[in-house]
């Protein structure tokens, strides 16, 4: 099968984490980074012995062997990164959260379907296997009726003014980092258009959110009561709360198990997903750098983005079925809605 050759648009953190899953995705592969700097482009090709490496974006994505693009630029930028992309024709996977705003997100999609190329966001906690077993657990009712989701996503960061997280220019806060993975809990249970939403927030001194509380409405009775935070410690699991039991997330955002406990058993049953292996990768055992494939094995999880991205632009698809452009711009209209109620707004809307 004809690999999938993909450019790195941004080389910062997250940028490091989709270059070391791409070794555990079969027909695939990473043929260039592109930076702002050419020393910090080729520093990073280098770590991940990627072939080409470019000082600026419009050379990254002018480059006609690439067939797509990821974009891990901070919030700020994904929107002119995406068309950026999307101008010369080349497919984009673009770093959640999808855009800073709802109108940004909209053009995105708008550009996507006239240029006639794939466009999803990356936010892999929707791909993860293990959400696939909960999903069947809750339609086989063995937790009741869920009614309520509770989920926290909390970080410790050092409150460095110079931090993208805490910079408003480029649309820092906790909630397009973390806050938006409670929000995602929340949207694959009761969807992504609550009846009403309450929540109060505490800003730094930047201007941004430090960290909050947010109450969702649904019809029938159903909540969603979440948090995030930039300054706190926390475990960060989720819960699906029913009338019949419970089922606890560790780490919900990153899950490769759950434990499940009914009302009437005072046992909650652990279940770990299986998640994929190095035999599931035949094709790159005689790969040289089948060395680099065990060392990033712990990056299986950004995988499942991966391959739905692959998979859909070898189908010819615009859009994933898993991760659909109204998904996006649901969550994007959501955070734009509690923003709204902090009185929050980034100086370049």
């Amino acid at each position: 099968m004809k690999p999938i050759r993909w450019g790195i648009l941004g080389c910062g953190a997250i940028a490091h984490a989709f270059a070391e899953a791409v070794f555990l995705v079969p027909h695939c592969q990473v043929l260039a980074a592109g930076s702002r700097t050419l020393a910090k482009a080729r520093s990073f090709a280098a770590s991940y012995g990627i072939e080409r490496a470019y000082g600026s974006y419009e050379e990254l994505v002018n480059d006609p062997q690439l067939d797509a693009v990821y974009i891990a630029t901070p919030h700020s930028e994904h929107e002119k990164h995406t068309l950026l992309a999307l101008a010369a024709g080349k497919h984009v996977l673009c770093e959640k959260a999808f855009a800073a705003n709802a109108q940004q997100g909209k053009r995105m999609v708008e550009e996507a379907e006239r240029r006639g190329r794939f466009l999803m966001e990356a936010m892999w906690t929707r791909f993860l296997p293990v959400y696939e077993e909960i999903r069947k657990q809750v339609k086989a009712g063995a937790i009741g009726e869920v009614t309520m989701v509770k989920a926290n996503f909390s970080i410790r960061c050092p409150a460095d003014p110079a931090s993208r997280l805490y910079n408003p220019h480029l649309a820092g806060g906790a909630l397009l980092d973390v806050g938006i993975y409670p929000l995602t809990l929340a949207a694959m249970v009761f969807g992504s258009r609550p009846s009403a939403i309450q929540t109060a927030a505490c800003m730094t001194p930047q201007g941004v959110d430090g960290q909050s509380v947010v109450t969702l409405e649904y019809e029938q009775g159903r909540f969603a009561v979440l948090t995030s935070g930039l300054n706190l410690s926390s475990p960060n699991d989720g819960f699906l709360l029913g009338t019949d039991g419970y089922i606890q997330i560790p780490r919900f955002w990153a899950a490769d198990s759950y434990s499940l406990c009914r009302a009437d058993s005072n046992t909650a049953i652990t279940h770990t997903c299986a998640v994929s292996s190095f035999d599931d990768y035949g094709d790159r055992k005689d790969n040289p750098q089948c060395q680099l494939v065990e060392r990033y094995r712990h990056r299986y999880g950004y995988t499942y983005e991966i391959q739905e991205a692959n998979r859909c632009i070898r189908q010819g698809l615009l859009a994933s079925p898993r991760m659909p452009w109204n998904e996006s711009i649901a969550m994007l209209s959501l955070m734009d809605a509690i923003r709204a109620r902090w009185g929050l707004r980034y100086p370049f809307e």
